[in-house]
């Protein structure tokens, strides 16, 4: 599957594709590392060890009551995987940052909105080894809880306009206008970044828009500022 995934990069927007802003932070990892994926080739590869390592640590909780020379050893291979997986998700954010501020100039809507990824770990951790160190501190709050509580399976993605979060300040159809705005930056990230052409797929392109200027945003945005994509949508209304 990963394969075939790596071939035709598919993003499809739906009424549910929503959840980026109302879901959890799992939903907004999905939207980057599908990026990450295709522009960083070495993503895969650590992220399926990491994954691996994750598990292991994981079921280590469920069996030993204290901190002991397995969970260092394990816990040395998960910051060195985190830390790498921090690294390319965070260059790969800048990119995605770039783009998007290319589409969104002069816009009085959109370009005052920040993209800032939360590593999975508090901000004053700028090192492994702090890192580290901070796996055996949340030992015991992680055998209570029976799962690792820090790392990059908890990282996020913030979206704040004047320090707010979007979800509280925009409208459901200036919500559509952004959440098309991140997926177009991202087409072009993966567009510009080697041979692959990504497909853009719209179910409902109307709906949550109604008269106006969001839904004269979302066109130009559509057919203005798509750099290397195909793009598909099915709408009755339109």
């Amino acid at each position: 599957m990963a394969d075939f995934a790596t071939l035709l990069p598919v993003q499809l927007l739906t009424p549910d594709s929503f959840r980026l802003f109302f879901g959890g932070p799992k939903e907004r990892r999905q939207f980057f590392d599908m990026g990450v994926f295709h522009v960083e080739q070495s993503f895969f590869p650590v992220w399926q060890q990491f994954s691996r390592v994750l598990k292991q640590r994981n079921a280590l909780l469920k069996q030993s009551r204290r901190y002991d020379q397995q969970f260092e050893y394990w816990d040395q291979q998960f910051v060195s995987l985190a830390w790498q997986l921090q690294g390319l998700r965070q260059t790969y954010i800048n990119q995605l940052t770039t783009a998007y501020q290319q589409l969104t100039v002069g816009s009085d809507l959109l370009a005052d909105i920040s993209i800032h990824l939360q590593a999975g770990w508090p901000e004053k951790i700028q090192q492994p080894a702090e890192l580290q160190q901070l796996l055996e501190q949340n030992f015991q709050q992680d055998l209570r809880q029976g799962f690792t509580l820090y790392g990059p399976q908890k990282a996020d993605l913030k979206l704040r306009k004047a320090q707010l979060t979007v979800e509280e300040v925009l409208s459901r159809g200036q919500l559509k206008v952004l959440l098309f705005a991140l997926k177009i930056a991202q087409n072009n990230v993966i567009g510009n970044s080697g041979k692959k052409q990504p497909l853009l797929l719209i179910d409902d392109l109307a709906s949550e828009l109604y008269a106006g200027s969001n839904a004269k945003r979302l066109f130009e945005l559509i057919y203005t500022n798509i750099s290397s994509a195909a793009v598909i949508h099915n709408c009755k209304k339109c």
